[in-house]
């Protein structure tokens, strides 16, 4: 008011001024809603990146257009230089429903990322169809996995949005809403305040709607009551 007084302002520029003032707060808290919003899913998006935009998706010899068989001889989980897990010596067939039971830090999800060939394999062997991991093209291979992992990776988008990654059957998506008990009060939440259990949700209906041949659930009830 002293300046106004014055006279080293007029009415009109006190009256902008006040009004930036006013909104400052407000642009400020959006800017940092942007920063935390982009920390939450940068990680997400890296990762998402890693397994649908590998460079070398296309490295393999053989392409496989169906999953009959997969078997695993004397393989070992093998993180920096450490031996993880013992031999693990399983043959899983098509229609085959198999748990791979461990304490925390045995090598379970380690496995399924050496299966889905984001990790490699430095002991032992595993065959798709009789056909050496090695030899088997990337893209062929995760074209037929649906996985659920243990984190939950939500964009900042709606439910089917993060549902429906790439691609999806929307009869299963609704089957799924119904099982897992989503309601219009889940797909209008802020992903921001999901619950780990929600987020859970998502994640499993995210597996499920891809509807592969081979479905890999890792600790899939984690956080559900």
């Amino acid at each position: 008011m002293v300046l106004l007084s014055t006279g080293d302002i007029s009415l009109g520029q006190f009256v902008l001024l006040s009004q930036m003032v006013y909104f400052l707060p407000t642009s400020i808290g959006s800017l940092l809603n942007t920063v935390w919003e982009y920390q939450d899913c940068s990680v997400s998006i890296q990762r998402f990146k890693t397994f649908m935009e590998d460079s070398q998706l296309n490295e393999g010899d053989v392409k496989i257009y169906s999953i009959d068989s997969i078997t695993f001889e004397n393989v070992e989980v093998i993180l920096n230089s450490h031996t993880i897990s013992p031999e693990i010596n399983l043959s899983v067939e098509k229609g085959d429903f198999v748990l791979i039971k461990g304490e925390n830090g045995a090598g379970k999800s380690s496995l399924i990322r050496i299966l889905s060939k984001l990790l490699p394999l430095e002991c032992g062997n595993i065959h798709i169809n009789h056909i050496d991991l090695n030899k088997v093209e990337k893209r062929s291979l995760r074209e037929r996995l649906s996985v659920a992992t243990q984190t939950s990776y939500i964009f900042q988008n709606s439910l089917e949005e993060n549902v429906f990654l790439s691609d999806g059957n929307n009869n299963i998506y609704m089957k799924m809403k119904q099982i897992l008990s989503i309601d219009d009060k889940l797909t209008q939440k802020n992903v921001r305040v999901l619950s780990g259990g929600e987020r859970q949700k998502i994640n499993l209906m995210r597996a499920f709607v891809r509807d592969k041949e081979i479905m890999i659930l890792d600790e899939p009830f984690s956080g559900l009551d």
